[in-house]
């Protein structure tokens, strides 16, 4: 998770596993706080699309998720 106080914004990865169909989706939130009452007002979704149902990994290209620690499976 990552936040911009003086933008009132934060981003979240995450990871989405179906071990059943052996599939990998990644993604990020990104959400937008109303200053005052810090509730959101905005939450914008983007995952590594398109989703190609033949791929078993979806994940954000050339993006190094080894080498930041993230899980490979």
């Amino acid at each position: 998770m990552l936040s911009d106080v003086d933008r009132c914004a934060a981003v979240l990865e995450w990871t989405r596993f179906n071990r059943h169909r052996d599939k990998l989706v990644r993604g990020v939130d990104w959400f937008v706080f109303e200053p005052k009452m810090i509730s959101i007002q905005e939450i914008r979704c983007y995952t590594a699309t398109p989703i190609h149902p033949d791929l078993a990994r979806q994940e954000l290209l050339d993006f190094d998720y080894a080498g930041r620690g993230y899980p490979t499976a």
